[in-house]
């Protein structure tokens, strides 16, 4: 299983070492020659590439993801997911790294079969989580912590500074293609609120800022009835009566 991790401004890289102690195969897709030095730096030998045409998360992971060939599928995440939790019967639990990998893979290969474009981890760890039955389920969307992307079939539209996840979902869906979500696993990451202070490196703005609820409406009214609002206007959700 490949994994693609697009990251801006952050030296520490949490995906990365989570990964790293997984076995699995990473590359990092930067979008400054600091942040590569810096890397490179710190984590010696690891596969990262720069491509300083980049302004925007969606155009650092397409940069990556036009580096593999057309139809493999590639496990795209967020770089500062600190674990993954797995829910069995209702109960929570840290997901070794190992057992991540594998889940993945499952995902991966679950896209194989029924012939998805797309696939994602459920967006949250709370209580929606815990209920949500642990399954493989169709045409239910996720937030691009981990975004499985068949390459080549879709692409995250450049023109979004944020909300590129929901994007790429949503049109999938809209043209009649399959996304799958993996209802048993969700991840571990500080939330990127307000509250929690300031934040080091990633997209430079909060949940709650103007930016990113400009690009949340500009997701619903593209998709709209099929997308709606969600999380006081700060998150997008599937309107699951037109999917």
């Amino acid at each position: 299983m490949k994994f693609l991790i697009p990251t801006y401004g952050r030296e520490c890289q949490l995906t990365l070492e989570y990964l790293i102690e997984g076995g699995a195969e990473v590359r990092l897709q930067t979008q400054s020659e600091a942040d590569m030095e810096a890397i490179s730096k710190r984590y010696g030998g690891v596969d990262i590439s720069c491509d300083e045409s980049a302004t925007n998360l969606a155009q650092n992971a397409n940069n990556g993801l036009r580096s593999y060939r057309d139809c493999e599928i590639i496990a795209v995440m967020d770089d500062d997911i600190r674990h993954a939790i797995l829910c069995r019967g209702g109960h929570r639990s840290k997901a070794s790294a190992a057992e991540f990998v594998k889940r993945v893979q499952r995902l991966s290969e679950a896209m194989d079969e029924r012939r998805a474009d797309v696939a994602v981890g459920f967006p949250s760890n709370g209580i929606a989580f815990r209920d949500a039955g642990g399954g493989i389920v169709e045409n239910r969307i996720g937030s691009g912590w981990l975004m499985l992307v068949r390459v080549g079939s879709c692409w995250y539209d450049e023109s979004l500074t944020s909300c590129e996840d929901y994007e790429m979902q949503l049109s999938v869906i809209a043209r009649g293609g399959l996304v799958l979500r993996d209802n048993g696993v969700a991840p571990q990451v500080r939330s990127r609120t307000v509250k929690n202070g300031l934040q080091h490196g990633g997209r430079g703005f909060y949940y709650e800022d103007a930016e990113h609820q400009r690009n949340v409406g500009e997701v619903v009214r593209r998709y709209w009835p099929l997308a709606k609002y969600a999380r006081n206007g700060t998150a997008v959700a599937l309107n699951s009566k037109y999917a």
